[in-house]
């Protein structure tokens, strides 16, 4: 179902399990200024919607320069209606906003503690350190997450602000399910060690997606943010996309293999490893020594630069230990 104003969709929820049919409701939010009828019809939409069916799920896409801050806030106050919303996502790529002001509304949200799954895109929007501080102040309240995902790719949060974002997330003691987007963020040694003596605190975390490609650490931050993972007793799924990180070494990785290697209940292990200075031809001994220690394993991928003798000689070893091996070429 579609409205009249072009700006709302409406469709079936398929993705959760329900006795009831629960729907899903979409905000496409383009124009810089919105004029009271635009925003009455909207209201009033969103009102009928509420009397009409259950919304679980709710999509705000204001994904454009002139993103309008002001109608964001009125949609947030109408969407504090939706008592039976358990997942929220918004989609701020290229906006120009102030990120103060949004953080601000989304933290006085009042059906909060109903969601359990935030996703928030924020790709390449301008944000620095300070603006790490208003994301993570606002994503600390919602106390009832199970899953997170923060796609802050193209933003130059440096060290601060990538412990600053970990800081935040810490405190959500209901999180399993943790997706972080932070390529190209300027991150170095001190800021993927911190992140790592934080997450080893996450005692729920079972799945982490970490995308950090293209930034300054080494394999020494990297060896050190892989050994606090040993501390996550439930964490079963690890994805790393460590590609066009320029700054790591054969010998170094071989240590943070090893840490991996110690992270008992491992059952799925995927590293991406494009456009990186290490050669495989060097690293297999070590991949087979301290994979092979994770007897719960039965799922791994790796992506290196280019596939080569090297990559089907490992693939051929690691399936010799009964797991499912994927090089993805």
């Amino acid at each position: 179902m579609k409205d009249n104003n072009k700006s709302i969709i409406l469709k079936k929820n398929n993705s959760i399990k329900s006795s009831q049919s629960e729907y899903e409701i979409g905000f496409l939010l383009k124009n810089m200024y919105i004029n009271e009828n635009d925003k009455d019809d909207i209201n009033k939409t969103i009102k009928s919607y509420l009397n009409q069916f259950i919304i679980s799920k709710v999509l705000i896409h204001m994904n454009n320069y002139d993103a309008d801050l002001h109608r964001l806030d009125q949609l947030l106050i109408e969407l504090a209606n939706f008592s039976n919303l358990s997942h929220l996502i918004i989609d701020l790529n290229l906006s120009q906003i102030d990120l103060q002001s949004f953080s601000f509304s989304l933290s006085q949200f009042s059906s909060i503690q109903n969601i359990k799954f935030l996703c928030l895109s924020l790709f390449e929007i301008g944000a620095g350190e300070t603006e790490c501080v208003h994301i993570s102040q606002a994503i600390q309240q919602f106390k009832s997450l199970v899953s997170l995902d923060i796609d802050i790719k193209e933003n130059q949060i440096k060290d601060q602000g990538l412990i600053t974002l970990f800081q935040g997330i810490q405190k959500l003691e209901n999180l399993s399910c943790l997706k972080l987007d932070i390529g190209h963020g300027n991150i170095a040694d001190e800021g993927i060690s911190t992140a790592g003596q934080i997450v080893k605190d996450m005692n729920r975390l079972e799945d982490f997606n970490l995308i950090i490609w293209e930034n300054e650490f080494s394999c020494k931050g990297l060896t050190i943010f892989a050994n606090n993972l040993i501390y996550c007793q439930r964490l079963k799924y690890l994805n790393l996309y460590l590609s066009e990180n320029f700054n790591l070494d054969n010998l170094g990785f071989c240590q943070f293999l090893e840490q991996i290697g110690h992270i008992k209940g491992l059952q799925h292990f995927a590293l991406y490893l494009v456009y990186c200075k290490l050669s495989m031809s060097q690293l297999i001994d070590s991949f087979l020594q301290n994979l092979k220690k994770l007897k719960q394993l039965n799922t791994i991928e790796i992506q290196s630069q280019y596939y080569s003798k090297a990559d089907e000689l490992l693939t051929s070893h690691l399936m010799k230990l009964n797991r499912l091996v994927k090089m993805i070429k």
